[in-house]
């Protein structure tokens, strides 16, 4: 019996503890930090749960998102010029030419990230067109010099 008194004690410590502790707020998606989001094959955006430290859909984070919670919002201490997320810095400026920068590797085609960046079956049917192209290409620049080479046949 002695034990019980114990335990009840060491459950209602554990409990003031928890009280204790500031509850967490949910970020919104625009402050999440890229390396807590993921996306799948199939293109759905998981997010990252710090509350319940757990992954989410991202249609799912937003609707908890809107759900009303006790925790303040903080305060606004960021300015136009510089916007500090997680001991990174960067102004506007300098975000701007880093997405600028990102646009055009994902124009160029070079890899972003794991994984193929082109469905197989799709790169096969470039390479086949490809082939295909420089084929005719070939067809059509041996039909010109056989056509030159009889015009000077008969000219001589």
């Amino acid at each position: 019996i002695a034990e019980m008194s114990e335990l009840k004690e060491k459950l209602r410590e554990a409990v003031a503890d928890v009280e204790e502790r500031p509850a967490k707020r949910r970020r919104t998606l625009d402050e999440v930090p890229l390396i807590h989001t993921y996306t799948n094959e199939q293109g759905q955006l998981y997010v990252y749960d710090t509350v319940d430290e757990d992954w989410k859909a991202s249609d799912i984070y937003e609707a908890l998102l809107q759900e009303p919670s006790d925790v303040p919002e903080p305060e606004a201490t960021a300015t136009l010029e510089t916007v500090e997320m997680e001991g990174e810095g960067m102004t506007l400026e300098e975000q701007d030419a880093a997405m600028q920068e990102l646009f055009e590797e994902a124009n160029r085609g070079g890899p972003l990230g794991a994984g193929p960046t082109m469905d197989p079956r799709r790169q096969v049917a470039s390479d086949l067109a490809v082939e295909r192209a420089q084929g005719e290409v070939a067809q059509e620049v041996a039909k010109a010099k056989a056509a030159k080479a009889a015009k000077a046949a008969k000219a001589a």
